[in-house]
C-alpha cells in the first residue's frame, strides 16, 4: 500500500531524543495513511532494546516501525534504507534531535501543494525559545573557502555572493539548498535522480542532493509556516568541536572532497583548496597581530587534502 507520508528518522544511540521526536510527530500523522520508520544505524543490542522500549512507551501501534541495520554506513545510507522500506508520496526526512511544533506537517504538505514544481520543502528550523536558525544556503563554490578560512569582514563583503549561509526570513523563500535536519521530499524526486549519495558518510549529502534535485528541474522551497525545533548539537559533539576549533573527524573532510570533486572535478577541488590556503594566509597575518583567534579547526590545513574513494553513489 502506498502511504501519503513516510517519516524517516535515523537513530544512533539517541533513543530518548528519538522518542521525543516521534512523540511530537505522531499526533500530526494518520495511522491509516502514514508511517514512521526509525532506522537504527547499528547502535548495538542494548541501545536497540532501549529504543524499542522508548518507542513502545508511546503506544503508537503500527504507525511506527523500527528498522535495525547490521552496520553504520552513515546518515545517507540510513535514510536510504528507510526510504526503500516504505512506498509513499512524500518522505519526511528528519533528525532525531528535532521536535515538531503543532501543525508543522500539515504546513509542509500545504507548501508542497502550493508549489507543485518543488521537489523539496523545508520548514523554519528554530531553537526552543523560537529564535530561528540558519537552515538555508547558497551552494559551496571554491571562493567560498576563502571566506571560511579568512574569517574577515572585508573578505566576506568582497565575496558576498559566495557566502554560504542565508539569514532566516519570515517570507517563503527559494534557497539553493536547505538543511536536511528536516525536509519533505516528493517521491518523484527519488524516481528522477535516485537516493541520497551514500558515498557521503555525513555532511554535504544534503547539499549534494539539492544540487541534483535542481539539476532535474525541481524547485526547493523554504516554508516558514512549518516550524520545527532543532536541538542542534545534541545528537553528536560535532558542533561543540567545531566551535572550539578542535580537530574534526576525517569523514567531514572526505565529504568535502567528494562534494567538490563530484560537482567541480579534480581541478575545482584543487582550486577550492588553494582558495582555502589564501584565506588562511590572510587569517594568519591577522593572528600575528595578536588580536584575532584561530578561525578554523586544528589540523584543517591537512584535512582539506584528505579524500576517500567510495563505490556507492546516489
Amino acid at each position: 500500500m502506498k502511504r501519503r507520508v513516510c517519516a524517516v528518522l535515523v537513530n544512533y544511540k539517541t533513543a530518548e531524543m528519538t522518542r521525543d521526536c516521534v512523540a511530537s510527530l505522531a499526533s500530526q500523522l494518520d495511522a491509516e495513511l502514514d508511517r514512521i520508520v526509525v532506522v537504527d544505524n547499528d547502535s548495538g543490542g542494548e541501545e536497540v532494546r532501549r529504543l524499542e522500549q522508548a518507542l513502545r512507551s508511546l503506544s503508537l501501534g503500527r504507525l511506527v516501525t523500527i528498522l535495525p541495520l547490521p552496520g553504520n554506513d552513515g546518515f545517507s545510507a540510513g535514510n536510504n534504507a528507510g526510504i526503500r522500506s516504505c512506498e509513499a508520496e512524500y518522505y519526511l526526512l528528519t533528525n532525531s534531535d528535532t521536535l515538531f511544533r503543532d501543525g508543522a506537517v500539515k504546513a509542509l504538505l500545504a507548501g508542497a501543494l502550493a508549489h507543485p514544481d518543488a521537489g523539496i520543502v523545508s520548514p523554519r528550523l528554530e531553537w526552543p525559545d523560537r529564535v530561528p536558525q540558519v537552515s538555508c544556503f547558497r551552494f559551496h563554490r571554491p571562493p567560498s573557502e576563502t571566506i571560511h578560512s579568512a574569517n574577515s569582514g572585508p573578505v566576506t563583503r568582497l565575496l558576498r555572493n559566495y557566502e554560504i549561509p542565508l539569514q532566516p526570513v519570515e517570507a517563503i523563500s527559494f534557497p539553493q539548498w536547505t538543511s536536511f535536519a528536516c525536509v519533505l521530499v516528493r517521491r518523484a524526486v527519488f524516481d528522477a535522480i535516485g537516493y541520497l549519495d551514500d558515498g557521503f558518510f555525513m555532511y554535504y549529502e544534503d547539499e549534494d542532493f539539492c544540487r541534483r534535485t535542481r539539476g532535474a528541474g525541481f524547485g526547493i522551497v523554504n516554508w516558514p509556516a512549518a516550524k520545527v525545533v532543532h536541538l542542534q548539537g545534541k545528537s553528536s559533539d560535532f558542533d561543540a568541536r567545531a566551535l572550539a576549533k578542535k580537530p574534526l573527524p576525517d569523514y567531514v573532510y572526505h565529504a568535502r572532497s567528494r562534494y567538490y570533486r563530484k560537482h567541480f572535478g579534480y581541478a575545482g577541488w584543487l582550486f577550492a583548496n588553494l582558495c582555502w590556503l589564501f584565506g588562511r594566509f590572510l587569517s594568519l597575518m591577522r593572528q600575528g597581530l595578536g588580536r584575532f583567534p584561530q578561525p578554523v579547526a586544528k589540523g584543517e590545513c591537512v584535512g582539506i587534502w584528505k579524500t576517500k574513494t567510495a563505490t556507492r553513489r546516489g
